[in-house]
């Protein structure tokens, strides 16, 4: 009878599977649009904010000297700052934040809906070579997903092909002159990895202000 007991004792009790008894363990994946997973731990909500604002008066500082004020060029000139954002976190942590590159890309879609179709098929063209590009590269190359992502965003944004390829080249070559530097320094290794993104992001901005809707290239002839 007590052996009975005992038998039907076990039967009653919930068993806790290994799956229930690890769930407390795995954390939930922070939200998409969450500080956490926007800023990694890099930047304060605040800092990032400041940040945002002061490069995006340079963005209009730069647009009003050129007297190239319109809606579309300040839609494109905002995605810059989630851009240089996304470009500071990849330098620390290398990794580059999907919530920044989806900022960036919507604002650089809707400056592109305000242009014309002329406008719409040189973006379409450039974000397929920006595509192919990467996905070439990461192949033969270190680049990662995220590297691939920023460079169709860019694509979006800069709307040349000859714009891309220009920052694809100037952020390769900035990025190995740093390496080199870094090893005659004895700063780094051959194996030492060294993110690309601020490389990109440097090297599209820098063509934007003086090729893009400011034109500084132009407004600097004179000198």
């Amino acid at each position: 009878m007590r052996k009975y007991r005992v038998a039907m004792r076990n039967l009653s009790a919930p068993k806790r599977s290994s799956a229930s008894g690890m769930a407390p363990a795995l954390a939930a994946a922070p939200p998409f649009w969450s500080a956490e997973r926007i800023l990694r731990g890099v930047l304060s909500a605040r800092t990032a904010v400041v940040l945002c604002m002061v490069v995006f008066g340079i963005q209009l500082g730069t647009l009003s000297m050129a007297k190239a004020l319109s809606f579309p060029a300040l839609l494109s000139a905002a995605a810059v700052s989630p851009l240089v954002l996304a470009a500071l976190i990849d330098g620390v942590v290398h990794l580059l934040p999907d919530p920044l590159l989806f900022a960036a890309a919507y604002l650089a879609i809707v400056a592109l809906l305000c242009g014309s179709a002329e406008q719409w098929l040189g973006a379409v063209a450039t974000a397929a070579i920006g595509l192919a590009a990467g996905t070439v590269m990461s192949r033969c190359t270190s680049l990662g997903r995220g590297d691939v992502k920023l460079i169709a965003v860019l694509a979006l944004w800069l709307r040349s092909p000859l714009l891309l390829v220009g920052a694809l080249s100037l952020a390769v070559v900035g990025a190995g002159a740093f390496a080199v530097a870094l090893l005659i320094a004895q700063r780094a290794t051959r194996t030492t990895a060294l993110a690309l993104g601020p490389w990109l992001v440097a090297a599209a901005w820098g063509l934007w202000l003086f090729i893009g809707p400011p034109d500084l290239l132009t407004l600097l002839a004179p000198w």
